[in-house]
């Protein structure tokens, strides 16, 4: 991802709150494609290196993250747009 390039949104993901997103962009992660490569066990391992709890729909976050990755416009129309606020985080 180039530098100028904004970060993807993960809020838009189930159970990541904006603690939780930036802790993926703080391990290196910014994109849903970057997101979408990784195992479970890499997400719980950057999850518990920022000294957060994984959350139980953390498994789902990778499939999560390919739909929204070619999901375009698609994904504006049908998913929810964050509201900042989120109890998971």
């Amino acid at each position: 991802m180039a530098q100028d390039e904004p970060a993807d949104d993960f809020r838009r993901i189930q159970g990541v709150g904006p603690k939780m997103a930036a802790a993926l962009q703080a391990a290196g992660i910014h994109s849903y494609r970057q997101l979408a490569a990784l195992d479970e066990a890499s997400l719980r391992e950057t999850i518990r290196a920022a000294r957060l709890r994984a959350t139980a729909s953390l498994a789902t976050w990778p499939q999560q993250a390919q739909v929204l990755a070619g999901a375009g416009a698609e994904a504006e129309r049908v998913l929810p747009t964050p509201t900042g606020g989120d109890s998971q985080d």
